[in-house]
């Protein structure tokens, strides 16, 4: 794959283009293709993008307690059908250890801890009474958990370059309506747990967490696969729940202007990314002498004093 260098944890080679509607998890995680979470590691910096290439998936409480809400809200049957209550000992390190023995010794489970299952159950009912979201996750017509593969060419130091991508959209719907009165039209829905649901405070967490590249990705990945034409206003719609009570919900299509502006930043992404898979250079933040001073906040009022 262009001399690319090996990524320990990808290695399933990656399948011909198109949409795969049952991909399990397990083997899209593996694929050795490009996502969104190494496009956004490699936009701060390439040693953020190497790191996040060469360090294990090993997950841990955030991330197991996102997976298992991301299957009571998408898959509740599945949901219903594979979570296991269980009381953790210890702990710090010392209960991530046990989680994870659990899940490897019960691989087709979803393990909750103590707690874990009300507050899901809480979180999820807010969702469902939210006036906008049965329409979006239920009655519109879309599919779930839905995985695109497609490739990209670039030149980069005068080398022609296919690059490998992925992505895994919560929810891709075929057909929806913005509005009542509206024509159907194609987009993706995101689900995700924040804390602040407001409109000014998930505003701050869309760029705090780079949501904006991440949906740019998930889109370009849907063009490339030809179920969507372009963007527009309502293409990526993220449903946020907040996870403490009463974990009040908001949903937030992103504008044009900040998809074109993530297109942007994916596009610096994968050529940092490129470039460390062939010369495994990674770049700091700053690799030069910077001169610094104080922030405009911290100067007093006549700065010429």
């Amino acid at each position: 794959m262009n001399d690319f260098q090996p990524i320990a944890k990808w290695d399933i080679p990656c399948p011909e283009d198109g949409v795969y509607e049952s991909m399990p998890s397990e083997d899209y995680h593996r694929i050795d293709a490009l996502n969104a979470s190494t496009v956004k590691a490699f936009c701060q910096s390439g040693i953020h993008g190497e790191h996040s290439l060469i360090q294990p998936n090993e997950g841990g409480a955030a991330l197991w307690f996102g997976s298992a809400f991301h299957s009571a809200v998408l898959e509740p049957d599945d949901y219903a059908m594979r979570m296991r209550p269980y009381d953790v000992t210890g702990i710090g390190v010392s209960a991530e250890v046990a989680h994870r023995k659990y899940l490897d010794e019960n691989p087709d489970t979803i393990p909750l801890r103590k707690g874990w299952g009300e507050q899901i159950d809480a979180m999820a009912s807010r969702i469902w009474r939210h006036p906008e979201c049965p329409y979006l996750l239920l009655e519109s017509e879309g599919r779930n958990e839905l995985t695109f593969i497609w490739r990209v060419v670039l030149e980069i130091d005068g080398k022609r370059v296919t690059v490998p991508c992925k992505a895994r959209a919560d929810r891709f719907m075929d057909a929806f309506k913005p509005h009542a009165d509206s024509d159907p039209v194609a987009g993706i829905l995101d689900v995700k747990t924040t804390q602040d649901s407001s409109p000014d405070g998930f505003e701050r967490a869309v760029g705090k967490f780079a949501y904006h590249i991440q949906a740019a990705w998930y889109l370009a990945g849907a063009i490339a696969c030809q179920t969507l034409n372009q963007l527009h206003d309502n293409c990526y719609t993220i449903v946020a729940v907040e996870k403490n009570a009463p974990h009040p919900v908001g949903v937030y299509p992103l504008n044009t202007g900040t998809l074109q502006y993530g297109v942007q930043e994916c596009r610096r992404g994968m050529r940092a990314y490129v470039k460390f898979r062939l010369h495994g250079h990674a770049e700091g933040p700053t690799d030069t002498k910077i001169p610094l001073g104080l922030p405009v906040w911290a100067m007093p009022a006549d700065s010429s004093h």
